[in-house]
């Protein structure tokens, strides 16, 4: 390989090396954007080495006319070139070490025509995981198929979109590369040969598509027809809630990696696919032992007699009579996912054969429950429909709240209108309050403690200094001038100091503001 590079080398050297003011660097040729990955990566080191180690400099005309006019500089540049593909690219990536020569050889050649073959019929845009018709695999063929062709692809192949499937299923290191890991990656997701077949075979008509073949095999379906899942047989409407939750785990679930999502192609994996009707029964047992409780043996005994009914009528060794029937649509093309569509048609009219387990002579009388809503949708529309209701209890709860709240606040406010004390009647603040002097009784006696009192309240009043006289405003204490000029505006009673038919003496000594929250005797 070193010799042909070194003969390609040769032939550049031989032309007539045209340097030109508007030369482009290397990597800004548009072929080189068509080149694989392992490529692209070798030649970039080895030119961007020629400008930062060498006297040629990183000006773009100077470093062309210093290459390729220099027999030593680019021999070195090919020798680099070469060992770097090899590394990168494999020892027998000859298609590769081609290209770089080409791509050498139009760099020193501008004027020269270098073309790179690129398909102009039968164009796959994009990578394999691309083709919609890669849907109707099980997701764990899919996992595993894609896992082998783009690791193989990944630096071998051009990143253009319509070169990657020509170079994915011609170029002999990929292709393999590809052949060679496809079956490890496959039996690593799914543990079964027939995935390997399976995977195989899509890759297979995938690359016949290079060719103008759009047509993908479809699914292997069983012998029965099995247009309907698990969950439309009547067996499986008469098990208990907990034992069909268990049933729809072990089998239903299964198209989630192991097997194909279609109502054929499941029971064929689940009843026929080896080693898949084993993992599916343990999956049951332990599934309805978990959702009903561990010693629910009967139960389980019904959930098994459903599945060995159901996989029967896979093997086409009974006739189930259910209400569902759901057509398969084929993948038949690059544009065409392979989807489980909905039916409208009845399916079989009875049962013949010997069915195991359950309970079929409710066949004719329930006809199935496939029509009707799984499970977990009535649980879902039973948990939203106890939201919404207590939402509802809460609102009114609140409405009432704030109505009781705002008919008080204005039952205050006409009682305060109407001169109506806040305080009840007989509180323990009217009781316990010190009595004045002018009372009759002594200034001087201490007051009963109680809780109101020995608690800074906000209904609590001063201490009247009158008695007879008006409430006035809380915490308002009596102005000395009111008390000092007997024709202030209080009532007239027998024993009130401002009656001026009695002989009243203004005080000798100041008085004293009465606070709310103590008791202060009047100074003598």
């Amino acid at each position: 390989m070193a010799s042909r590079t070194a003969y390609a080398a040769a032939l550049v050297l031989a032309g007539a090396v045209g340097v030109r003011s508007d030369v482009p660097f290397m990597t800004e040729l548009d072929i080189f954007t068509q080149l694989a990955p392992c490529v692209t990566s070798a030649v970039t080191n080895a030119y961007l080495w020629e400008q930062d180690s060498t006297a040629c400099g990183s000006e773009p005309t100077k470093l062309q006319s210093c290459i390729c006019t220099n027999s030593a500089e680019l021999n070195k540049m090919s020798v680099s070139i070469v060992s770097a593909i090899s590394s990168r690219c494999g020892k027998q990536a000859d298609e590769d070490q081609t290209s770089a020569a080409q791509l050498i050889d139009k760099y020193c050649n501008p004027a020269k025509t270098i073309t790179f073959s690129t398909p102009t019929t039968n164009i796959i845009p994009g990578v394999m995981s691309d083709v919609a018709a890669i849907s109707s695999l099980p997701p764990c063929v899919q996992s595993g198929l894609s896992a082998a062709v783009n690791a193989a692809a990944y630096g071998g192949c051009p990143t253009v979109d319509n070169m990657w499937a020509p170079c994915a299923c011609s170029k002999k290191v990929v292709v393999d590369e590809i052949n060679s890991s496809l079956g490890q990656e496959v039996r690593k997701s799914c543990s079964n040969a027939d995935d390997v077949t399976l995977a195989s075979r899509f890759y297979a008509h995938f690359c016949d598509m290079n060719e103008g073949t759009t047509t993908f095999d479809a699914m292997p379906g069983p012998p029965g027809d099995m247009s309907y899942y698990i969950t439309a047989l009547s067996q499986f409407n008469s098990l208990r809630p907990c034992a069909q939750t268990g049933v729809i785990q072990a089998v239903m679930s299964q198209s989630s990696y192991l097997c194909a999502g279609g109502p054929q192609a499941l029971a064929s994996c689940v009843c026929l696919k080896p080693g898949l009707l084993g993992k599916a029964s343990q999956s049951l047992t332990t599934g309805v032992k978990d959702y009903c409780d561990n010693t629910a043996l009967a139960d389980v005994s019904s959930a098994a007699a459903v599945l060995d009914y159901y996989c029967q009528a896979a093997q086409n060794k009974v006739v189930a009579t259910v209400s569902q029937s759901i057509a398969e649509s084929k993948a038949t093309g690059i544009g065409q996912a392979t989807r489980p569509g909905t039916g409208a048609t009845s399916g079989s009219a009875k049962e013949t054969g010997a069915g195991g387990g359950g309970d079929q002579s409710k066949d004719s009388k329930s006809g199935g429950g496939g029509g009707g809503l799984s499970k977990g949708a009535i649980i879902a529309i039973a948990v939203l429909g106890a939201l919404v209701g207590i939402g509802l209890i809460a609102f009114v709860a609140i409405l009432v709240r704030r109505r009781n709240r705002k008919a008080k606040a204005e039952e205050e406010a006409a009682n305060a209108t109407n001169g109506q004390s806040p305080l009840p009647p007989h509180s323990e603040l009217a009781t316990n309050s010190p009595s004045s002097e002018l009372d009759g009784k002594s200034g001087y006696a201490p007051p009963t403690v109680s809780e109101v009192a020995g608690t800074p309240s906000p209904f609590q009043q001063p201490h009247a200094e009158l008695s007879g006289a008006p409430t006035h405003p809380m915490h308002h204490a009596v102005s000395p001038s009111d008390l000092s000029s007997p024709g202030s505006q209080h009532s007239q009673g027998p024993n009130n100091p401002y009656n001026p038919n009695q002989n009243w003496q203004p005080p000798a000594q100041p008085m004293y503001e009465l606070d709310s929250s103590s008791y202060v005797p009047h100074a003598k």
